[in-house]
Parts: structure tokens; sequence; C-alpha cells
């Protein structure tokens, strides 16, 4: 909380107009885990990306802790939303794995693990004596299929998660189908777009998990053109995100604002 109040004292030395988008960058930087619940401003990065060597894709997402892309270079201030405008290293495939181009005389950076299934090896562990010792034994799990981008709030429970994947969207529909059975797929074409939607009605939302975010709320898929990747925008809720209203709305809109800022453009 010290921490906290340092900061917005600091933020009101600013002048001007300046005092208020300083409160609102605070607002959004300590609506993380454990901190204080408060609004969601309207600040958003925005990301442009060759890929495939076949589209050009643009996408928004919150200022927060930034999307993991490998090669991010700041061009301008987003003058409409109050971030930055990104330029992100072309994303190809090569050899059955996603790459990202590095500069001139480097080798590429292998960011596969954000975009395909991969397995490894864990072991596994058993408590003796009130200490972690090896079994001996070990389990597969999965360590690919990461989210590009993330970000949570512990307070009201809800969480954005931005993810592409080697997937078509007859997979991604089989899959969110079997971990979601209870939710209604349907169908919305947003600026020159067609997106499949996976909504979970709010009266039927699941308790929280314990100590955890988010939960089957709203899922949005779309292709990737005919690459054979698709991207999901998802907004996770739970039964406590449904006791901070104005937040609430707040994401939803922010979800909204998301989806309609994809653009998938094909290269000449």
């Amino acid at each position: 909380m010290k921490r906290m109040m340092i900061a917005l004292a600091a933020v009101l030395v600013l002048g001007g107009c300046g005092i208020k988008q300083a409160i609102q960058r605070n607002d959004d930087q300590y609506m993380a885990p454990g901190a204080l619940d408060g609004p969601l401003s309207s600040y958003y990065d925005t990301y442009t990306f060759k890929f495939m060597d076949r589209y050009r894709v643009t996408h928004d997402a919150p200022v927060a802790d930034g999307c993991k892309y490998h090669g991010v270079t700041e061009v301008s201030k987003n003058g409409s939303y109050g971030g930055s405008n990104y330029n992100v290293r072309d994303i190809f495939e090569q050899n059955g794995e996603t790459w990202q181009r590095s500069t001139e005389g480097r080798p590429p950076f292998s960011i596969d693990t954000y975009f395909r299934s991969i397995k490894a090896m864990q072991p596994l562990y058993e408590v003796v004596n009130g200490m972690q010792k090896r079994t001996g034994k070990e389990e597969e799990v999965e360590v690919g299929l990461r989210a590009i981008c993330f970000k949570d709030w512990y307070r009201t429970g809800h969480s954005f998660v931005f993810r592409i994947h080697k997937w078509d969207i007859d997979t991604w529909r089989s899959k969110w189908s079997a971990y979601n059975p209870r939710g209604r797929w349907s169908m919305h074409h947003i600026n020159g777009n067609d997106w499949w939607l996976l909504t979970n009605d709010e009266d039927a939302l699941l308790p929280a998990p314990p100590g955890g975010t988010g939960g089957w709320f709203q899922s949005w898929l779309l292709p990737i053109g005919d690459t054979g990747y698709s991207m999901s925008i998802q907004l996770g809720a739970n039964q406590k995100s449904l006791m901070y209203p104005k937040t609430h709305e707040q994401m939803k809109a922010t979800l909204l604002h998301m989806v309609e800022s994809v653009k998938i453009e094909a290269l000449p």
C-alpha cells in the first residue's frame, strides 16, 4: 500500500492533462494479483507483423506487461489509445517449427512453444518425512501451446488470453467443446473477419478457482487466412468477477475492442 501511495504521489507532479493519463496508467499497473481493484483504462498497444510471408497481421492488446513476441520494435506512440505501435519481426515456418526472423547475419529465433504442442518428461516427486524427493518416475507434460499475451486481475478474477496456435478451427472447437460443454457456439462477422464465439452465461459462471483467476466466459476464434494457424482471444471470468459489475463491463468492452482491432491482410 505504501508503494502504491508513493507511485500515486509521483504521478501528481505531472502537469496539465498528463495527470489524468498518468493516473490511468497507474491504475493499469496495480490491477495485478494482490493489488487493490481499480478500473481498466482504455490504453492499448498495437502489434503488427508479417505472418508466413503471406499475410500482415495487426492486433491490439491492453498496455500491461507486454506480449511475448521476440524482436519487438516501438515505431510510434499510439495517439488513439495512449499505448505504442510495435513492429514485430516476421513470423515464419521452417522444418516443422515456427520462428521469428532476427537481425541480418543472426540466426532466427524459435518461438515454437507458443504455436505448437510440445511435450517434455518431468520427474515425479513424493513427500518423505516432510521433504520432497524424486520417485524415480517421470510423467509427460505439455510445455508448448503457451499464450502470446496474458494478463490477469486477482481481485476481480478476470483474465485476458491471446494465443496463436498451429490448429485449424475444427481442432479448436473440438477441444474447447470438450473442456467447456456448457458453452454455446455462434458466428459473428466483424470488420471483415468471420469469428467463432464460445459463450457461457454470466448466471452460470463457475466459482473462482482456489488462488486463481479466470474461467470459461467469452472465447473468440479466427483462422489466419489459409495458413493452418488460428488465433484466439479470451476473457476469463468467474462468480467473483460479477461482484465488480463496473469492472466486468469494462473488461467485456476491452475484449470487444481487441476482437475489432484484428486485421489480416493478404500480402501482394
